[in-house]
């Protein structure tokens, strides 16, 4: 999987609007905090973004969507472990809450 980018504050930011969710990163929230409450919206609201957010899980990986649509259930999660695995998701979430809430 590939960095993080600052092109991604904005695919993320894009697809948590779709998906309505209003991320706000607190000082002094914990990286477990973060998470908890991130994936519990993104999962319940998954549905609403399902293309968009295909497309950035292939391009994370540097594939084309139709291979992470036929990744198995096991396939996918590890997908996620190695998302929230990743040393700067903290920094990028605080970004992509600032990204978001400069948007009218």
């Amino acid at each position: 999987m590939r960095e993080l980018s600052w092109k991604d504050v904005f695919a993320v930011s894009r697809i948590l609007k779709k998906m309505q969710i209003r991320f706000e990163y607190k000082e002094g929230m914990t990286m477990e905090q973060m998470g908890t409450a991130f994936f519990q919206a993104f999962i319940e609201n998954i549905g609403e973004a399902e293309t968009e957010v295909t497309k950035f899980f292939a391009d994370l990986k540097g594939v084309k969507p139709a291979v992470i649509e036929k990744y198995t259930m096991k396939e996918t999660l590890e997908l996620i472990k190695e998302l929230k695995e990743m040393p700067d998701l903290q920094s990028f979430f605080s970004l992509v809450s600032e990204s978001m809430n400069q948007q009218p």
